[in-house]
């Protein structure tokens, strides 16, 4: 691997001391992609992914191809040689995207099946829409929309909407909306609840209105 990328990459090698951190304690297989800019390591033993469906978010993620060293194998582009090491031996081997990504599909579909067969039926999820409460009063939520829609705009919609692109984290994950101090605007936080009681707010920001329509800002 330290051949590899000294023959491969010209900056950021940082990134395979990341690596190389991750596989210290780590014994399996795994998928390494390296380009002239950047390393990607998916560490993908059974073993190992069954661990992470053990916690409800890595459940959400891996349910989710969630992008994450931990739950999936990125995007390969190009200039990106991929190498596969089957946890055995000392060998590792330069494969093609398409066979990363079926070795990947059926390690992911082995660990999922596996947990379905321990914990039923119904322990995957298959709702990923994060819901929004509204904490600024429902109202004051249809005051707004009823703005907007005198004005012809459809910006307030489109960004309320697209809170639903987002990850859901967890089954507790979720956008509470608030009133800003600016006429038509509103404050928002993506929210998680924390396993020993709390929470723990994952990004927040604003929807905006000025210039005659709303903007989103984080």
């Amino acid at each position: 691997m330290t051949e590899v990328v000294r023959d491969v990459m010209k900056s950021f090698q940082s990134d395979f001391e990341h690596d190389k951190n991750m596989l210290e304690n780590y014994q399996g297989a795994f998928l390494w992609l390296v380009a002239p800019s950047h390393t990607y390591l998916s560490l993908i033993s059974f073993e190992h992914l069954s661990e992470v469906l053990d916690s409800e978010r890595g459940l959400y993620a891996m349910t989710q191809n969630r992008l994450s060293a931990d739950y999936t194998l990125p995007n390969v582009h190009v200039e990106d040689y991929v190498f596969y090491y089957d946890g055995e031996g000392d060998n590792i081997e330069c494969i093609t995207a398409d066979e990363a990504r079926r070795i990947w599909n059926v390690t992911k579909s082995a660990a999922l099946f596996n947990y379905k067969q321990m914990h039923g039926a119904d322990s995957i999820p298959t709702n990923f829409k994060i819901p929004v409460k509204v904490c600024c009063g429902i109202g004051y939520l249809k005051e707004q929309l009823k703005f907007a829609d005198s004005i012809g705009d459809t910006t307030l919609r489109e960004l309320l909407h697209n809170f639903q692109h987002n990850y859901k984290l967890d089954s507790t994950c979720r956008v509470e909306l608030y009133k800003d101090f600016t006429e038509h605007s509103f404050t928002f936080a993506e929210i998680i609840d924390e396993p020993n009681g709390g929470y723990r707010c994952i990004y927040n920001g604003g929807i905006l209105f000025y210039d005659g329509k709303w903007h989103r800002h984080t």
